[in-house]
């Protein structure tokens, strides 16, 4: 082992990202770039980091953009949607097939936000073209799409309706494919079922968490606690659960050792190749290029080892 080794135990490793999570809160605009959020009957404008104004409210979808630093081998981060791996961006059409490791984004051009109207080239004309709300990010999309699709349910089959369906799958955890009423397609249930997903891994990326992380950790009783916290937006609960969920992740190796040994193995090589057991320590050491070396443990409790 060289000497300018460095190991944390899962102590200091909480301890730190302890600490930079009170860093980022206490820093103004860190990680974090002020857009319009809109949703079905909800529109939220933030101007120079201050809500500057708020119209109506109804069954609303937010998602807030965040940008993380740190990128993994055989992953990208897709703005607004968090990261994912290649493979499956490529399968949801966000990178071309003939994309590899290395070659430049397709997100490197997208516009960062409205462009002046070329034919009118006065101050004033300029000034109202920053005024305009930035793109929408992946996520963002997706929420202003369910809220849409939700506010034209509203209006066609009624609040008490919509109301109904929404609760029945958050209680059962079933998408409903057949029986929808005249003019709704399962396309349109996937695409409101895609928004809240957007919402619900925008509450639990602050603290490691996501989605897929939940399905993967919770009981059955738990995910249902966590659909119900996602469509009350009660964001402090279900980063409670999201919590559980990453500490039940960094104890894996001993809780399910067979669950964990398939979860190695099901890693992207490039991702395999940094982690390894040490048999004089009897644990498993992540080691990521430009990150001191540290337990399993503590890797996935900084968010450097998710699934």
């Amino acid at each position: 082992m060289s000497q300018n080794t460095i190991h944390l135990t899962e102590a200091e490793a909480v301890r730190m990202a302890d600490e930079a999570a009170a860093a980022r809160r206490s820093t103004p605009y860190n990680g974090f770039q002020p857009a319009a959020i809109t949703s079905d009957r909800h529109e939220v404008i933030i101007r120079g980091g201050q809500v500057a104004e708020v119209k109506s409210a109804s069954k609303t979808l937010g998602v807030p953009t965040g940008y993380a630093e740190h990128h993994r081998p055989g992953f990208i981060r897709i703005p607004g949607a968090g990261e994912t791996t290649i493979a499956a961006a490529k399968a949801a059409g966000f990178l071309p097939h003939t994309w590899q490791e290395g070659d430049k984004l397709p997100f490197d051009d997208a516009p960062k936000g409205p462009q002046s109207d070329p034919q009118r080239g006065s101050d004033k004309a300029t000034e109202a073209a920053e005024d305009k709300p930035q793109e929408r990010t992946v996520a963002e999309h997706r929420a202003k799409v369910a809220g849409d699709i939700l506010d034209r349910a509203d209006k066609a089959l009624g609040a008490e309706v919509t109301d109904k369906y929404l609760s029945d799958a958050v209680e059962t955890g079933v998408i409903p494919e057949e029986g929808l009423p005249e003019g709704f397609t399962p396309v349109m249930v996937k695409q409101v079922y895609q928004g809240y997903v957007a919402q619900a891994d925008a509450v639990l990326a602050p603290v490691g968490a996501s989605v897929a992380l939940l399905q993967d950790m919770l009981t059955d009783d738990e995910l249902r606690q966590a659909r119900h916290h996602t469509l009350s937006k009660d964001s402090d609960s279900l980063a409670d659960l999201g919590r559980a969920a990453v500490n039940r992740l960094a104890m894996l190796p001993k809780t399910d050792p067979e669950g964990f040994m398939q979860m190695v193995a099901d890693m992207p090589a490039a991702e395999r190749k940094c982690i390894d057991f040490d048999k004089k320590r009897g644990e498993w050491l992540v080691k990521i290029p430009g990150k001191p070396t540290m337990s399993y443990g503590a890797a996935v409790r900084m968010a450097l080892v998710r699934v």
